[in-house]
């Protein structure tokens, strides 16, 4: 279970650099079938009993840590409100409690006094001091405590309602012992079919990364080509707001420059101011009537820009519209060419099986007529080797008639010339 888990570990570091959303998708859908995969009520156990002793022994700890921790979740509320158990108490466990919030602020004072100059090895003594009298405190207090199961309960009662953060560990802590203890029951052939299951999810998920790293690769690619054509239609709407700037920073100017020649001729021909005083006005009214007509002309060439600026993003979005639509049709066709694939595997699969049974029919034939033929040339070579003996013998046996023929023969002339 712990190489499974590293392995999954190590194929999910391997896609950090692709994305934090696909990312965190992904390993949301993973976590969701590991907790799935966990969950004790998918696979139950058939047994209701701990198999071995050891397991026994695990839950025993368990149970025992859990009645301390609630023992000694008690004990900070009590420092803070010694009242709560004043009268279900005794006095000897109350004097208890006091002298450990006692010891607790003379810790916290310790600490502090040590934080403050960590160099100070005295300063460190009294604050390891100060902590080992704390556990002996704490020690000492659970056991009066535990003495007194009835005074306990109700000031448990009492004080509950107030630590909720601890009621929430404790809970957390009974569903770990829950499934600890659901862990004990599963077997080793669970639990290796549950290191299977578990394999089977981690490849897919490794496939399936590999798959969204290949398309954030295609989507980063179309990103960057649409941040370029971005980025040319801003540097065009940048040089036109420079130009726009730069004609209005010139219409000031030229303003200024008109003012500051008024006001120096001013100054050089006072004397005779009054003369020119009507042309100097012809002049000023001249000029302000070029400068509405220039000041119109730039409203309408700024109303011009801000036209094209409007076309220009509205192209921009067209963009990223028909970008959004392509990518759905190419995941859509995607999907569809993938639903074929496993379609075609699948064929493949029954052809290969079908070719096989005839492979192997094949072969038998083969084999079947071979046997049959070797079979037959032994009979036909038997028979040869019968004949030849038969042939031979024949032979034999009339070489063997013949010379007895004779010896009789001979036999029957000599008994005549005897009798005669």
């Amino acid at each position: 279970m712990v190489d499974v888990a590293r392995g999954y570990r190590r194929s999910t570091g391997h896609r950090r650099a692709g994305g934090s959303a696909g990312a965190g998708a992904d390993l949301t859908q993973i976590a969701q079938s590991l907790f799935s995969f966990l969950d004790p009520n998918n696979v139950a156990p058939p047994r209701k009993k701990l198999p071995n002793v050891e397991s026994q022994r695990i839950i025993t700890v368990m149970d025992e840590v859990m009645k301390k921790v609630q023992l000694v979740s008690i004990v900070p509320a009590l420092c803070e409100d010694v009242s709560v158990v004043e009268g279900i108490m005794p006095a000897t466990a109350v004097a208890e409690i006091q002298q450990h919030a006692q010891l607790l602020e003379r810790f916290e004072a310790a600490r502090a006094e040590a934080a403050e100059a960590p160099n100070s090895a005295g300063l460190a003594q009294a604050r390891a001091d100060a902590a080992d009298a704390v556990r002996n405190s704490v020690r000492n207090l659970t056991r009066t405590l535990q003495n007194h199961p009835a005074a306990l309960a109700e000031a448990r009662a009492r004080l509950d309602a107030r630590n909720v953060a601890m009621g929430a560990f404790l809970e957390r802590f009974e569903e770990l012992k829950t499934l600890m203890f659901e862990r004990l029951l599963t077997t080793v052939e669970e639990e290796k079919q549950r290191q299977d299951y578990l394999r089977q999810v981690i490849a897919k998920e490794q496939r399936s990364s590999t798959e969204v790293e290949k398309l954030e690769g295609q989507l980063g690619e179309a990103r960057r080509e649409r941040n370029k054509e971005v980025s040319k239609r801003n540097e065009v709407i940048r040089r036109l707001k420079d130009e726009l700037h730069d004609i209005k920073t010139q219409t000031a100017e030229t303003n200024k420059k008109v003012e500051a020649d008024c006001r120096t001729r001013m100054e050089a021909c006072s004397d005779v101011f009054a003369a020119t005083e009507t042309q100097l006005k012809d002049t000023i009214e001249k000029l302000k009537q070029k400068l509405g007509e220039e000041t119109k002309a730039h409203r309408e060439t700024e109303l011009a820009l801000r036209k094209r600026k409007f076309k220009i993003e509205t192209e921009v979005e067209n963009w990223i519209n028909k970008y959004d639509a392509d990518m759905t049709e190419k995941q859509d066709e995607l999907e569809e060419l993938q639903g074929v694939y496993h379609e075609e595997l699948e064929q493949l699969a029954e052809l290969e099986k079908q070719y096989n049974k005839l492979k192997d029919e094949y072969e038998r034939i083969l084999e079947e007529r071979r046997i049959e033929s070797e079979k037959k040339d032994a009979a036909e070579r038997e028979m040869r080797i019968l004949v030849n003996s038969a042939t031979l013998i024949q032979a034999i046996w009339r070489g063997f008639k013949a010379r007895r023929a004779l010896k009789n023969k001979g036999r029957s002339k000599s008994s005549e010339k005897k009798k005669k």
